[in-house]
């Protein structure tokens, strides 16, 4: 049983969105101020500590309590995507290791990796949905976007090119059954 590239490249993909979602989630700082460092909200993280502070879980939690509805939401929708793909990375591991089905077992994965980009950037529109452009152009003209909101656009990217490698392969997945029954078909006649 041979694992191709695609294959390879998908389960790889997984894994790097996961990787990006979560370091954005767990990063603190959505815009940061080119001049002293100190982070400033735009959607979800705000800073639970200062520079050089211990973490203060009671004021990370009082943060937490502060967020607007839409903005928790948008952090559930987060994780449940990290969640999705953590389920899509043990299906493919079956799908591609396994010996029974496996053609039949790969034709979910493309739904799974589309409800992982979807949760995804529902997660992001979630957390900056009230936000102005204006608001946002004022805070960003004299700042730089922070790491964290370039973390989780690009697992947003990652998944959406996951999701397109996932739909090739369960593509290919079906021509080739199709081709070995037509095959088959031939050779009984």
């Amino acid at each position: 049983m041979c694992v191709t590239v695609l294959q390879t490249v998908y389960m790889l993909g997984l894994l790097v969105a996961v990787g990006f979602t979560m370091g954005g989630m767990l990063l603190p700082m959505w815009v940061e101020s080119s001049d002293d460092g100190i982070g400033y909200a735009v959607g979800l993280f705000l800073n639970c500590t200062k520079l050089g502070d211990e973490v203060d879980f009671n004021h990370c939690r009082k943060i937490w309590d502060d967020l607007t509805l839409a903005e928790q939401l948008g952090a559930g929708a987060m994780f449940l995507s990290c969640a999705t793909c953590a389920v899509a990375f043990a299906w493919s591991c079956i799908a591609y290791y396994g010996i029974c089905c496996r053609r039949c077992m790969t034709q979910p994965l493309p739904y799974v990796t589309a409800l992982a980009f979807v949760l995804d950037l529902t997660g992001i529109i979630c957390i900056a949905h009230d936000r102005e452009i204006g608001q946002i152009e004022d805070l960003t003209s004299d700042k730089e976007l922070g790491l964290s909101i370039w973390l989780c656009v690009a697992g947003v990217a990652v998944l959406l090119f996951d999701t397109l490698v996932a739909s090739g392969l369960a593509l290919s997945s079906i021509l080739f059954q199709f081709k070995f029954h037509l095959f088959n078909h031939n050779c009984s006649i």
